[in-house]
């Protein structure tokens, strides 16, 4: 099992039945009318996926007796690559993840309003509320935070819960915590 599977499974472990979280990579940040500055990924989204691409979106979901885990990324387009850059496959996503569902983010949506009605009534929906974390170029976490609020759902900040995980160290990351050194 890889790193990354046992750290979602970690914090499927701690989150309450019948919630979901939403961990979003972020988008890169405009540094001017034409131009972005380097994309840089949420580091909570990395810690648990191992993608490093923007606009891709870790959706966990404990329900009852029964979890799901499921990456969002950028549809792949090769035409596109040239202007954008590279995008990951699905497959390669797959790959580096170790998730079996992966769908392309414009499917997003549909996929979540089928999980809300699959569980029936969800508890809680998480959400890493940092300031900085960006799902669209002007429309943060905290922004989906109200709306979900608005919405009837209770939400909380998952951070804490990955801090809790962060804090004690596998022997992998140990192993790479002794080669940076």
């Amino acid at each position: 099992m890889s790193e990354f599977n046992v750290r979602r499974e970690k914090l499927l472990n701690m989150m309450e039945e019948k919630s979901i979280a939403l961990i979003y990579s972020g988008v890169s940040k405009i540094a001017s009318e034409d131009d972005f500055l380097p994309f840089c990924v949420n580091r909570n989204f990395y810690y648990l996926s191992g993608i490093e691409q923007e606009g891709s979106i870790l959706m966990l979901v404990k329900g009852i007796g029964v979890d799901k885990q499921s990456l969002f990324i950028s549809p792949f387009d090769p035409l596109k690559e040239r202007w954008t850059g590279k995008k990951l496959t699905p497959q390669e996503a797959s790959e580096i993840s170790m998730l079996q569902n992966v769908y392309t983010s414009d499917t997003f949506e549909t996929i979540l309003s089928l999980t809300i009605k699959e569980l029936g009534r969800v508890n809680k929906i998480y959400l890493d509320l940092a300031p900085e974390i960006k799902i669209k170029d002007s429309y943060s976490t905290r922004e989906l935070q109200k709306k979900y609020r608005e919405e009837g759902y209770e939400v909380e900040d998952v951070y804490p819960l990955i801090r809790r995980l962060r804090m004690v160290k596998s022997e992998e990351e140990i192993e790479h915590l002794r080669k940076a050194i």
